[in-house]
């Protein structure tokens, strides 16, 4: 019951933290973009700034949507570790990742994070991308982006 309470504690904070961010009229959703720093490996964080980022971002027309995976988040799209799943969700982190990707959504990747955690680039999940500081900082300081941190 406690963790079903923090759930949607999370899902009404963010949901509130998009809203606020919803285009209005004369501005579309197209012209907002979403960075969501990721830094957590906790199957928890991580599945809800996926879904954030894809179901209540993506999907309703915020673009680009960029999740930037940094410090020990890096070790969820290392393909040689087991990927784990909530009991809520019908799939794994690394699932979630690429059914975020298949619908547009970029996935940028520590690239001195990768190699702190000795993860080598064959090894990342597929479609990811390591991100070099120019399409990190291109993707976070846009004028039009919003900027969510798990």
């Amino acid at each position: 019951m406690i963790l079903a309470k923090k759930l949607f504690s999370a899902l009404i904070i963010a949901s509130a933290l998009l809203f606020a961010a919803a285009p209005t009229p004369g501005h579309a959703a197209e012209d907002k973009a979403l960075f969501v720093n990721l830094t957590s490996a906790d199957t928890w964080k991580a599945t809800m700034a996926i879904s954030f980022a894809h179901k209540m971002a993506l999907k309703n027309g915020f673009k680009p949507v960029t999740i930037f995976v940094n410090t020990q988040a890096v070790n969820l799209i290392d393909t040689t570790r087991p990927s784990q799943q909530l009991s809520t969700v019908d799939a794994n982190v690394q699932q979630l990742f690429v059914n975020f990707i298949k619908d547009g959504g970029r996935v940028l990747v520590c690239g001195m994070c990768a190699k702190v955690e000795g993860i080598e680039h064959k090894n990342m999940l597929k479609g990811t991308e390591m991100g070099a500081p120019g399409a990190v900082m291109a993707a976070l300081f846009n004028q039009d982006t919003r900027t969510l941190t798990w």
